[in-house]
C-alpha cells in the first residue's frame, strides 16, 4: 500500500518569493486588498469577515507606506487586540521589512502613541477608552487604518460600535469590504454566511471562498447515540487525521461555547465541535456568533457532533453542506462508519 500523503500547511500566496514580496509589498494581495493597501494617505476602515486577510492587508499597508511613500518606520504604530496578536504582527513586519520593520511600534490593546501613522488591528476588540485616546487630536484626514469584523463580537456590548464612531470621527474615511475568504473551504464559508445572516451587524455583506468547491470540503456531521459514542467518534477523527498527516496540534476541539475565542490567532487545519446540542447551544444570536467564529478558524476540515437532533442553530445551514454519518435519523437504516472528509 502506498504511503498516504501528509497534509501540508497552507502556503503563503507566493511561497518562497520573499525577496519579490519585500520589493513590492502589494504583489501577493488580491484586487480589493491592493486598492486598500495602496490608497493615498487618509483614514481607511476595513470591515470584513474572518479569513479575508484583514491583518495581512494591514501589515502590507504599513510596508507600502514605508517602502513606496517614504514614510519613516518609526512614525508608524500598530495596535493589536491582544498581546498574542501583537507578537504575530511583529513577526510579520520583521519578515516583510527586515531591520526597518523593527522600527515600527507594535503594541497590545492598552497602548498609547502619538505617531503620525496609526494602524489598529481588530478594532471591535480595542477598548473604547483606548480608541478615544489614540485618536484624540487627530483631524478628519489623518493617516489611520483600522480593521475588524463587528459580527465576531459575541455579546451585545457597545465595543463593535467603534466602527460607527470611526465614521463619525473621520467622515472622509474610505470603507473597504473584503469579499474573498482565503482561509476556509467553500462549504465552511457558505455555512458561516448562513449562520450569521439572521443576526448580522453588517447587512448585505457577501463573502465567498477562494478555495475550489469539492466533495472533500463539506462539513462532517455526526449523529451520536450517546455520550460514549460521541467520545469514540472524536477519537476516530484524531486517528483518521493522523493517518492523513495532520498534526495533533493542528486540530482544535471545542466542547463548550465558552471555549470559543474570537481573538484566537492560530488557524488550525481542523475544527471539531462536540456536544453541539440544544441545551448547550440554544438557537439565539450568541450561539450563532460563537459557531460563526469557531468555524472561521478552520483551514481544512470541520466536524460537528451531537446527540439526538442537535442544536436548532444547525437547521439554518443548507443540508447539502453536510456529510451526515453515525446514527442518522430518518435517513439511514443503520449506523454508518465515520469517514474523513
Amino acid at each position: 500500500m502506498a504511503e498516504p500523503q501528509r497534509a501540508q500547511p497552507e502556503e503563503p500566496l507566493l511561497a518562497g518569493l520573499h525577496e519579490a514580496v519585500r520589493s513590492d509589498p502589494l504583489v501577493s494581495l488580491d484586487a480589493m486588498q491592493r486598492v486598500a493597501a495602496s490608497a493615498s494617505l487618509g483614514p481607511i476602515l476595513v470591515n470584513a469577515a474572518p479569513g479575508t486577510g484583514k491583518s495581512y492587508l494591514l501589515v502590507r499597508r504599513v510596508a507600502y507606506l514605508i517602502t513606496e511613500l517614504g514614510v519613516p518606520a518609526y512614525q508608524c504604530a500598530v495596535i493589536a487586540s491582544s498581546e498574542e496578536r501583537a507578537r504575530h504582527l511583529r513577526q510579520s513586519l520583521d519578515e516583510l521589512l527586515g531591520a526597518e520593520g523593527r522600527e515600527v511600534i507594535v503594541s497590545g490593546p492598552d497602548a498609547s502613541t502619538d505617531v503620525a501613522h496609526l494602524f489598529i488591528d481588530d478594532l471591535p476588540f480595542i477598548p473604547e477608552k483606548t480608541f478615544r485616546s489614540l485618536v484624540t487630536g487627530r483631524d478628519s484626514n489623518t493617516s489611520i487604518m483600522a480593521t475588524g469584523d463587528p459580527d465576531s463580537v459575541i455579546d451585545d456590548s457597545d465595543d463593535w460600535r467603534a466602527f460607527d464612531m470611526f465614521g463619525e470621527l473621520f467622515p472622509q474615511s474610505h470603507m473597504v469590504r473584503l469579499s474573498r475568504n482565503h482561509r476556509s473551504p467553500a462549504a465552511v464559508v457558505t455555512a458561516m454566511s448562513q449562520i450569521i445572516e439572521p443576526v448580522t451587524r453588517v447587512p448585505g455583506r457577501m463573502t465567498r471562498s477562494q478555495r475550489t468547491v469539492s466533495e472533500g470540503t463539506r462539513i462532517g456531521r455526526f449523529y451520536a447515540v450517546d455520550e460514549p459514542t460521541e467520545r469514540e467518534f472524536l477519537s476516530e477523527v484524531y486517528d483518521a487525521l493522523e493517518f492523513r498527516g495532520v498534526e495533533t496540534e493542528s486540530i482544535h476541539v471545542v466542547s463548550a461555547p465558552d471555549e470559543v475565542d474570537p481573538t484566537m490567532v492560530d488557524e488550525p487545519h481542523t475544527v471539531v465541535l462536540t456536544g453541539f446540542d440544544r441545551d448547550a447551544w440554544p438557537n439565539d444570536a450568541r450561539s450563532r456568533r460563537l459557531l460563526y467564529v469557531a468555524l472561521s478558524r478552520a483551514r481544512g476540515a470541520v466536524f460537528i457532533s451531537h446527540q439526538s437532533h442537535g442544536s436548532e442553530v444547525l437547521d439554518g445551514i443548507d443540508s447539502g453542506l453536510f456529510v451526515p454519518f453515525g446514527y442518522v435519523p430518518e435517513r439511514s437504516s443503520g449506523p454508518e462508519q465515520p469517514r474523513l472528509l
